[in-house]
């Protein structure tokens, strides 16, 4: 039901995240984080409701404090560093795309997180931003 994207199944998608958000004792926890950090990779992950989001601001924040390493992955996941280690080839659109996802997808875990949770991170978090910023313009798009 939460992966559901579909406009009659928003209401439904909401309630099954909050349902989820409710389970939030760690013996509850350790059987949907690994779920919940798929959702949260999946490219219509910001699809959701606007009554979900704070849901799964919850969601996220217990998954990537229970699951060892998660924000580690997030950060080493960084698009850019992929497609310039493997010299992928891909449209423009497509990189940019890529790289808009991830960059919301890392300020979301920062929102998410406690006040101060990610301060020690910092500098490999602005260096994700200023790789953004070193983008050329995407097709279409004027500095």
């Amino acid at each position: 039901i939460i992966r559901s994207r579909t406009t009659s199944m928003i209401g439904h998608a909401g309630a099954a995240t909050r349902v989820l958000a409710s389970l939030n004792h760690p013996m509850f926890v350790k059987m949907w984080r690994k779920d919940v950090l798929e959702l949260f990779q999946d490219a219509d992950f910001f699809q959701m409701g606007a009554s979900a989001v704070g849901h799964w601001l919850s969601l996220v924040d217990v998954a990537m404090a229970q699951e060892a390493g998660a924000f580690s992955d997030l950060l080493a996941t960084s698009p850019l560093a992929t497609v310039f280690k493997l010299h992928m080839m891909g449209t423009d659109t497509s990189k940019h795309r890529q790289h808009a996802d991830y960059i919301k997808r890392l300020a979301f875990v920062v929102l998410a997180g406690d006040c101060d949770q990610y301060v020690a991170t910092m500098h490999d978090i602005l260096e994700r931003v200023v790789e953004s910023l070193r983008l050329p313009p995407a097709p279409g798009i004027a500095r």
